[in-house]
């Protein structure tokens, strides 16, 4: 057996002379060991060891404007391997959504992480940083529905949340609670913050009652004496 060693390239290896060395290349790389013995015989041998790619891309926070939902999204770079499991970490509190993107609703400061992980076990970790979401747009439509033939609806709203001075339109127009005698019909409500943040809702007015039909038949009295009646139908 040979009584010497000579590995090429030495980069990644432990030891170049040694008979075993432990490799750690960064890439793909095809290693020869050159053996002499005592006699000063020769030998060559050479082995491969295939590092595949790590998953490639980047973290990034999609903000859509400064408003709710907010999503850290990853996004993939082409020359990278494909993506097939997520770990996400929100505020370090593990999240299992096996999805390239994590949504947030709620207000508040999030530190947001994951791990991405390929079909080999490669895998990589980042994180972004959310802060802060305002909290989001809550509208609040009641609508008074007509009792009585003739009536119409009253539409009273609100809206909450989001950031500044929020403002509500039906369709194009302005308007302000309340929406006094509103004809029937499928309407929709949008309200928008200080940041361009939207929230619509939609509502509906009924038809009023149909009219009440009363209908009296009277009977006259015959005789002196009798009385007379009357009867009612609705």
């Amino acid at each position: 057996g040979a009584t010497s060693y000579s590995w090429t390239p030495t980069f990644g290896l432990s030891c170049t002379t040694c008979s075993n060395p432990i490799a750690t290349p960064t890439s793909t790389t095809i290693y020869t060991v050159t053996g002499t013995d005592a006699f000063g015989c020769i030998g060559t041998a050479s082995t491969s060891i295939l590092i595949n790619p790590l998953p490639s891309g980047i973290l990034t926070r999609d903000d859509k404007n400064n408003c709710v939902p907010f999503c850290a999204v990853f996004k993939v770079n082409a020359l990278g391997s494909p993506i097939v499991n997520t770990v996400w970490q929100v505020n370090n509190q593990t999240v299992f959504t096996p999805t390239l993107s994590y949504c947030l609703n709620k207000a508040g400061s999030y530190t947001v992480g994951a791990l991405f992980s390929d079909a080999n076990g490669c895998s990589i970790s980042q994180i972004v940083t959310i802060n802060p979401i305002p909290a989001p747009i809550v509208l609040t439509i009641n609508v008074a529905q007509p009792a009585c033939f003739g009536n119409k609806g009253t539409v009273t709203f609100f809206a909450t949340g989001g950031t500044g001075t929020i403002s509500i339109k039906l369709g194009a127009l302005p308007v302000t609670s309340p929406l006094n005698n509103w004809n029937p019909g499928t309407y929709s409500l949008t309200a928008t913050d200080a940041n361009g943040c939207t929230k619509s809702q939609t509502f509906v007015v009924n038809a009023a009652p149909a009219a009440i039909t009363l209908s009296a038949v009277a009977t006259q009295p015959l005789c002196n004496g009798q009385l007379g009646s009357v009867a009612f139908t609705t």
